[in-house]
């Protein structure tokens, strides 16, 4: 259940198909717009999965504040920091579900040729835990992650990149 600051409520219910309904998604968009406004957000995208399907996607607020583009469902937006939350949760659940690979764990032993830093050193010694904790320095494109990649970058190019 989602709640207002104040006090409202949005119920959320569901069809016989377990979707939620029309209904539910005008009540969540009038939240979304209502904590956007009040935390001084321009913009932001959404998404709704359940077990690898898609119910809901959505772009509120603003794309650019400057040319006043609106946010679609299609807009990417450089999240910075949260990154972090969403990957470390990600390797946790992954190394529960592993016995041979740990925190510790060189990630060249992990992604073999497909794992390449700067140096040699790096390359061999760089650990999950490492990663996680930027302890292995700062990458020359670094300012890209800051502001941003076109929207024409695949994943594999942005993997590249990093």
């Amino acid at each position: 259940m989602f709640s207002y600051s104040q006090g409202h409520r949005i119920r959320h219910s569901r069809d016989k198909k377990g979707e939620l309904s029309s209904i539910d998604f005008s009540e969540f968009e009038s939240f979304v717009h209502h904590v956007l406004s009040c935390r001084n957000v321009p913009g932001a995208g959404i998404a709704m999965v359940k077990d690898n399907h898609v119910l809901y996607t959505e772009g509120f607020g603003l794309a650019d504040i400057k040319s006043r583009k609106k946010a679609t469902r299609h807009t990417k937006f450089c999240i910075g920091s949260l990154t972090k939350a969403f990957t470390s949760t990600l390797l946790a659940r992954l190394l529960s579900q592993k016995d041979n690979i740990d925190w510790d764990t060189p990630i060249k032993d992990i992604l073999k040729e497909n794992f390449r830093l700067s140096d040699e050193l790096r390359t061999n010694q760089v650990n999950l835990r490492d990663v996680l904790a930027h302890k292995v320095g700062i990458p020359e494109n670094f300012h890209a992650l800051l502001v941003g990649f076109s929207e024409n970058v695949t994943r594999e190019d942005f993997v590249r990149f990093v």
